[in-house]
């Protein structure tokens, strides 16, 4: 029996080792620490950042991503203007979807408008429907850095009451920029606004700046400072 039980115990010993290399096999071969945490912050750091508040509608992200966000805009107008007063209110939607992961499409513009004057009669209506794509040009993850140029137009949709719908349409070419630096992530829009049948342009340019983090969790969106040149 003294045989038999020696026998038994190596053939479980070796049994329970072959186990644990079949669990293993197929599993990368783990790199030094210091390799796998560089390489996992190279490739995850997009996931940490969200995508700007300011001026939504031309500020748009370089990360290319799938997205469902809901718009609402106030703005009051002075007591000195021709309405003598009242606010504007816009209820919208935007739309990105990630069809490649570098091709990105989107709605960037379309909702509700409600018209408060100070004098006169309300009004309400449909905004200007506005459409694009976007495509990452040069991706860096091992630099954490992106640029994405793009283009919008904006139909001339909208109802004329709440000051839509006006003009041949309206383009928007921009070069969106991200850059994951040590305590910061910050992201820079520059943008050429050109309406049809016209010449006129208004260029513009936006920068935002963040805290970065480790995790999914981010700061507020009204800590983030903007600064707009022009």
């Amino acid at each position: 029996m003294r045989p038999f039980a020696f026998f038994a115990a190596h053939a479980v010993l070796v049994a329970s080792l072959f186990s644990t290399v079949s669990l293993q096999a197929g599993e990368p071969v783990a790199a030094p620490l210091s390799k796998s945490v560089n390489l996992e912050k190279a490739i995850d750091w997009r996931e940490h950042t969200i995508a700007p508040v300011a001026d939504p509608i031309l500020f748009e992200d370089a990360v290319i991503r799938n997205e469902i966000r809901p718009v609402f805009g106030y703005q009051n107008l002075a007591d000195d203007f021709a309405t003598q007063g009242g606010d504007l209110q816009v209820y919208g939607m935007q739309l990105r979807w990630a069809a490649t992961p570098r091709l990105g499409l989107m709605m960037v513009k379309g909702g509700w408008n409600e018209f408060h004057p100070g004098v006169g009669e309300d009004a309400d209506g449909f905004g200007d429907l506005g459409v694009g794509l976007k495509y990452a040009l040069i991706d860096l993850p091992e630099h954490q850095f992106i640029l994405t140029p793009g283009v919008t137009y904006e139909f001339p949709s909208g109802d004329e009451e709440v000051f839509q719908g006006n003009g041949d349409g309206l383009w928007n070419f921009f070069v969106s920029s991200q850059k994951a630096l040590v305590t910061f992530t910050c992201r820079r829009t520059s943008a050429s606004r050109s309406p049809m049948m016209t010449t006129g342009r208004a260029p513009s340019c936006t920068t935002t700046c963040r805290p970065t983090t480790t995790s999914a969790a981010t700061s507020s969106p009204s800590s983030w400072p903007t600064v707009t040149p022009w």
